[in-house]
């Protein structure tokens, strides 16, 4: 027997069809092997138990419109679309924001089965101390980024704390949302975290 191995791919079971609190993780754009067409590949990294660090994927057409999908997954991030500029806009700016992600599974007509991600939604302020709750198991620490509905051109969407988990006992004025207090809180509610300034990297035009 050799010395040397090569690795084993590891095939993990498909995921239910579901909707899974997730952070987008990746945004690429690019070309079909076969088709020599250009497209966008979204990669989703879950956080919800008992799927949490599993990718789920989608691929979607450069045209950014309402109807499209990549448009309503920009709209879903808070990205107005309408009010962007396709020559400044950097799509890298969303990575790390978190959302959840609608996995279906389809079927071609070779009998292929294929699971994608065919929406985005946000995560309402409610689903906030959930989401906190697991991104505590994963050790997550300091500021996370939740995707709002676009009310500008693309700003800073709403900060929560990723770690300690502590809620308010009574509404705290606040610019950051309020969490909602689902758990008797023991502990005052932290300070509100401000978002981290996007650090400069260089441009990547967003296909539109």
């Amino acid at each position: 027997m050799g010395l040397f191995s090569k690795p084993q791919k590891q095939d993990f079971p498909d995921l239910p069809d579901n909707l899974y609190f997730a952070k987008l993780a990746k945004i690429a754009n690019k070309v079909g092997k076969t088709s020599n067409k250009p497209y966008t590949a979204w990669g989703f990294e879950i956080v919800q138990p008992p799927f949490q660090k599993r990718w789920v994927w989608a691929n979607t057409q450069p045209t950014v419109s309402p109807k499209s999908l990549a448009g309503k997954f920009l709209t879903a991030l808070g990205v107005d679309i309408n009010a962007i500029d396709p020559e400044t806009f950097n799509e890298q700016t969303l990575v790390g924001t978190y959302v959840k992600v609608l996995v279906e599974t389809t079927e071609n007509k070779e009998g292929d089965k294929f699971q994608n991600v065919t929406k985005i939604m946000t995560i309402l302020e409610s689903e906030q101390p959930l989401l906190q709750q697991w991104l505590q198991q994963l050790n997550v620490t300091g500021a996370v980024k939740v995707a709002s509905n676009p009310t500008a051109p693309h700003q800073a969407a709403p900060v929560l704390a990723a770690a300690p988990v502590s809620f308010p006992t009574a509404p705290v004025v606040a610019s950051a949302p309020v969490l909602a207090p689902t758990v008797a809180a023991t502990q005052p509610a932290p300070a509100p975290v401000a978002a981290p300034a996007s650090a400069a990297a260089p441009k990547s035009k967003f296909p539109f």
